[in-house]
């Protein structure tokens, strides 16, 4: 469902960025990576400062999205 999202919502954003489940924060890394808008650099941070290394690297290419 997060491909779907419109990524306005920063609350929900938050909390599915900081999710337990790695694979929820990757997706939400790989869309803002896909859809980079200013809006979304706080997320991209958390999801950047993910304890799990594969959600963390999704988090800084989506980082590196928002610097383009």
């Amino acid at each position: 469902l997060i491909p779907s999202m419109d990524m306005e919502d920063q609350d929900l954003l938050s909390l599915l960025a900081t999710h337990d489940d790695f694979y929820v924060v990757e997706a939400v890394a790989e869309e803002i990576a896909k859809r980079p808008s200013e809006h979304l650099r706080g997320i991209a941070r958390l999801c950047a400062a993910h304890r799990h290394a594969q959600a963390a690297r999704a988090g800084s290419k989506a980082v590196r999205a928002l610097a383009k």
